[in-house]
């Protein structure tokens, strides 16, 4: 069952639920659902307005701030997922930045930029972690980089890059 907290300094405006949905408070705008936006990292927000001032806020953060409290210093919202737009309460916390660059290692959202993924997570991935294997294979069975770049449909520096582990470096 949802349940739903006042957002804190807005209580009398909204409030958030442990899903990662806001409403307004019944009134004025009748307790409907606020839209969510999704912002230029991927992470939604939501419009809170009070005396006619506007203000963006994250829903992860009025999530963790209702139900767990405000932020420590030196801390920051982690998704255990590593699904930015997964608000629900129990995929989110408070920790360290260092311990949330260790999720986005194990779930493979880190790299630079840091929003952006890595192997076959990255958008314009044309391997597999499958082929890959398959590709250090071949080279290790004397293949040339030129061949198989060609049957892969990918550059000989790819290729390359995967043969120095450069790219594709984890235990493939």
């Amino acid at each position: 069952m949802e349940s739903w907290r006042p957002v804190p300094g807005y209580e009398d405006r909204y409030l958030v639920s442990d899903l990662g949905q806001v409403r307004s408070l019944p009134g004025k705008h009748k307790g409907r659902i606020l839209k969510k936006q999704i912002g230029t990292h991927g992470r939604e927000y939501v419009s809170l307005s009070r005396l006619g001032k506007v203000q963006k806020r994250f829903v992860h953060h009025l999530v963790l701030e209702a139900f767990i409290g405000p932020r420590s210093e030196g801390t920051e919202c982690c998704h255990y997922d590593g699904n930015p737009i997964n608000n629900v309460l129990s995929n989110l916390r408070w920790d360290t930045p260092a311990n949330n660059a260790k999720d986005k290692l194990r779930h493979g959202t880190h790299s630079v930029p840091e929003y952006s993924r890595q192997g076959e997570k990255h958008p314009s991935s044309k391997l597999t972690a499958d082929d890959v294997g398959k590709i250090r294979a071949q080279l290790a069975a004397g293949d040339a980089c030129t061949d198989i770049a060609e049957k892969y449909r990918v550059s000989r520096s790819a290729i390359s890059d995967i043969k120095r582990r450069k790219t594709w470096n984890k235990n493939l």
